[in-house]
Parts: C-alpha cells; sequence; structure tokens
C-alpha cells in the first residue's frame, strides 16, 4: 500500500511540474531596418504570462537575421524587462589582433544560445574576405562585455561574460529590448536587420515548486491514512 501511496505522490509532483512550465516564444519580428552608425537602435517585444514563473537556466534563444554589410562592424545585445540584466549577442565579432577588421560576413542568419555546437561566435565560421556570404548556423553569443571600439588587444584577453545565462531564474514577463548599431562607419557598406525571434521556457519559482510538492504529498498522505481506516473497518 505505501508503495502506492508513493508512486502516486511522485507522479502528481511531476505532473504538478510539468504541467506548470511555459514556452514563451516571441514569433519572428520582421523589422527590415537598416542597421545605424554609431547610433543605437531598438526593437521591443513584450511577454505576458503567469508572475509566478522564472526563466528555466538555459532555455533562453535567440534568432537573428542581418544581411548585406560586415557582421564584424556590428554590435547587438539583449535587455530584460527590467533593464537590469543584459546579453552581448554580437561584439565586432571575429576582430583580433590579427584581424582589427573582424569578420567580412555579408551579415548573420541563425540562432544564438549559450550550448550551440557551433561555439562562441567571436571566434568560429566568420571569414575576413571581403565579400563573404551571410554567416550562418547556430552558436552561442559572443558575451563580451567591452565597448565596441576596444582594440584587439583588450578583446582577445576578454572572456564571455554576459551570455544568455544572465536571464536565468528572472521573471520573463514585460518588455524585451533588442539594441543594435554599426560600428564602423563607412565600412563593409549597410547591414540590415531583417528579423528577430526570442524564445525561452518558465519553470515555477523554486519556493512555489516546493509549496506545490508539499501540499500534494500532504494529499497523498491523507490518502494513505484514508486507505487504513477503511482497511481497518
Amino acid at each position: 500500500m505505501r508503495q502506492k501511496i508513493t508512486i502516486l505522490v511522485a507522479s502528481l509532483v511531476l505532473s504538478l511540474q510539468v504541467q506548470a512550465a511555459i514556452s514563451y516564444d516571441s514569433g519572428q519580428i520582421n523589422l527590415n531596418t537598416t542597421i545605424p552608425t554609431t547610433e543605437i537602435t531598438q526593437s521591443t517585444f513584450t511577454f505576458s504570462g503567469p508572475t509566478s514563473l522564472t526563466i528555466d537556466p538555459g532555455s533562453v534563444r535567440i534568432n537573428l537575421n542581418i544581411s548585406g554589410g560586415a557582421v564584424g562592424d556590428l554590435f547587438v545585445q539583449l535587455i530584460d524587462p527590467s533593464g537590469n540584466h543584459e546579453s552581448i549577442l554580437l561584439n565586432r565579432v571575429g576582430l583580433t589582433v590579427g584581424q582589427p577588421a573582424g569578420y567580412a560576413n555579408a551579415g548573420f542568419q541563425g540562432w544564438l544560445y549559450d550550448s550551440a555546437l557551433g561555439g562562441n561566435i567571436h571566434g568560429n565560421g566568420g571569414s575576413y574576405v571581403p565579400g563573404a556570404s551571410q554567416l550562418t548556423g547556430a552558436f552561442a553569443p559572443d558575451g563580451r562585455s567591452i565597448a565596441s571600439n576596444s582594440s584587439g588587444v583588450a578583446f582577445d584577453s576578454n572572456s564571455p561574460s554576459r551570455m544568455l545565462s544572465v536571464f536565468d531564474g528572472i521573471n520573463p514577463n514585460g518588455t524585451w529590448t533588442l539594441k543594435f548599431f554599426d560600428d564602423v562607419s563607412g565600412g563593409g557598406g549597410d547591414s540590415i536587420i531583417n528579423s528577430w525571434q526570442l524564445q525561452l521556457t518558465a519553470v515555477p519559482e523554486p519556493t512555489n515548486v516546493a509549496l506545490g510538492v508539499f501540499g500534494v504529498v500532504f494529499a497523498g498522505v491523507a490518502v494513505g491514512r484514508r486507505l487504513r481506516v477503511r482497511a481497518r473497518a
């Protein structure tokens, strides 16, 4: 009997957790906007859902579709609704001491998320050849929290610190902001941000999960007591 009750309680707990998870998806946000030189421009999207949920670690993914220009000229960041957390998505990707202009690819199309097999986008997959085709694939964000006009020495010595994991555990509801600009005047031509898309999964806050589990366990114990009472009768 105890084994059956344990199985019942475990099943209810699992059900509670699974049902509470919510997938957020902005869908494709079409912009078709020329990325300005040195002037920061932004695009926003608002999520609305239960206030008791927080972002599941490792679940944030963002898709960027940028064409034209040179991806090594660009700076793009994502900011959470509170304005207290930001992830550096692109920061002069490919820029090093040996390659001060960064990647010459005509934009980027693909997904950025921390665990992407393509590795960090700053040093993977791009080309230094002028006129190179659009960089595509799935990569980890650049994450380098330094000024976009920093030297190659600074980029080489800086470790990624502003990954998408900065959003882990926060409430996803509210207005998310994508900011972007072209840091090189008259460099590789105009870049156009065609669209972007944000995805994440939200789960119950630890306190709420604990309370829910306690409630389910308490209910299981109560059921067990009733069954024992009936058995004795």
